[in-house]
């Protein structure tokens, strides 16, 4: 049996240049763009390279959601 490693789903659209660009890296290193994309998000989730942001601070943005 399997174990399911990710739980949520996000769709996503992007403008074509961008889908052929990661379309023809994942084809290369043959593996899924989800995959990729989800290393993508996580390398730029990580603080390398971006600035971090205060989530308490924007909490109310969206209604405290």
């Amino acid at each position: 049996m399997r174990i399911r490693r990710f739980s949520k789903a996000l769709t996503i659209a992007l403008h074509p240049e961008s889908f052929d660009q990661i379309k023809q890296i994942t084809d290369v290193q043959a593996r899924s763009m989800a995959d990729w994309v989800r290393e993508v998000v996580d390398h730029a989730l990580s603080g390398q390279n971006a600035e971090r942001v205060d989530v308490t601070k924007q909490s109310n943005v969206n209604g405290g959601k």
